[in-house]
């Protein structure tokens, strides 16, 4: 099968015959405007041969000309399916896990098809948000000429709580939340007036939440509906995990009913946390 995909198979054999028509006739035709140039035009079949050789021989140039746009377009059009092929099972495979990096990269790419002037959503359940709020921060940067940019984000903390009570893993992601949420809303100006340069408008809200963390994660409520969420659980040697290896990509528009319980599970945790968080926006 290879050999027939780089084009030495029988569907090839047209072109193969055609080169070497062209090798035979193109010498034979030469030769004969050359005799007939030197005066030897009598060692020639008559002149109707001759017009003849120079007919097949331009029918097979033009064959030659065709065949090779041809081969042009048929390499373009499998490369195109090829990416057709690969995009189709990106879109559908929603059952692989990703990285959250993976995660970050693929919802950026999504999302640098909004037109400026369109309004953007986005709800984030954070942890300690010590790793993601530089992934924030570049998202916002990057989506400042939308004019409207509304992004809600919830941190852990240990504000309202008796860390105590918690995994020495959750205590330390709610102690370095706590800190966090300080420099998110020192910086929060600072973003702001880059995305009114920009000609946009920024609404950075943050809000803390005190509980055991169990669904975190990114979603865009519009101008489309995509989730990205992991799920925290307990590890082998008995620490917390926040599962960073183990995104799973949620579409509404198309999500199965183990999906769409994920997705309800995450808005549902959303909601409840930010009826029940302070605002913290300096």
């Amino acid at each position: 099968m290879d050999s027939v995909n780089k084009g030495t198979g029988w569907h090839e054999l047209p072109r193969l015959v055609s080169t070497y028509m062209m090798w035979i006739a193109v010498p034979l035709v030469l030769v004969g405007i050359v005799a007939v140039e030197l005066g030897f035009s009598s060692w020639l079949p008559n002149d109707g041969a001759l017009h003849l050789g120079l007919l097949v021989t331009l029918l097979f140039a033009v064959f030659q000309v065709m065949w090779a746009q041809h081969a042009e377009v048929s390499t373009k059009l499998d490369g195109t399916r090829d990416e057709l092929r690969a995009l189709r099972s990106s879109v559908r495979d929603d059952t692989a896990l990703m990285k959250m990096e993976v995660a970050v990269l693929e919802l950026e790419t999504a999302l640098s098809g909004v037109r400026p002037g369109e309004e953007i959503v986005i709800e984030h359940i954070g942890l300690d948000m010590t790793y993601a709020w530089h992934g924030v921060e570049g998202l916002i940067r990057r989506f400042r000429y939308s004019t409207r940019l509304d992004y809600r984000v919830l941190v852990l903390s240990d504000r309202a709580a008796d860390a105590a009570a918690y995994h020495p893993d959750i205590r330390k992601w709610m102690s370095d939340g706590r800190s966090q949420i300080e420099f998110i809303s020192r910086k929060k100006a600072e973003l702001e007036a880059t995305v009114n340069e920009a000609g946009g408008k920024l609404n950075l809200d943050v809000r803390d939440y005190s509980d055991l963390p169990v669904v975190h994660g990114i979603r865009v409520r519009r101008p489309f509906d995509v989730a990205y969420v992991a799920i925290c659980r307990y590890g082998e040697t008995g620490d917390y995990d926040w599962a960073g290896n183990s995104y799973h990509r949620l579409r509404s528009a198309a999500a199965t009913p183990a999906q769409a319980d994920l997705i309800s599970l995450f808005e549902r945790s959303f909601e409840h946390y930010w009826e029940l968080g302070s605002p913290r926006n300096g």
